[in-house]
């Protein structure tokens, strides 16, 4: 996968989506060195560059759900 390379330290896990106008990718990360779990931001327009990172709220996690409204 393309993402485990950009960003040094994280890892990509679970599932990913698009956001509802598909110029964004949204994965789960985990950093490496201490399981600490966060939702980043990658631009699909622009090659996957990295947009953000928001802590999660938790370790390891493996999905994020694109919520109507």
């Amino acid at each position: 996968m393309l993402l485990k390379a950009l960003q040094p330290g994280f890892t990509v896990n679970g599932h990913a989506i698009f956001s509802a106008d598909g110029r964004y990718l949204v994965v789960t990360e985990t950093e490496s060195g201490t399981q600490q779990g966060y939702v980043a931001f990658y631009d699909a327009a622009d090659r996957y560059r990295f947009l953000a990172r928001y802590a999660s709220g938790g370790i390891d996690p493996h999905e994020v759900l694109l919520m109507p409204g």
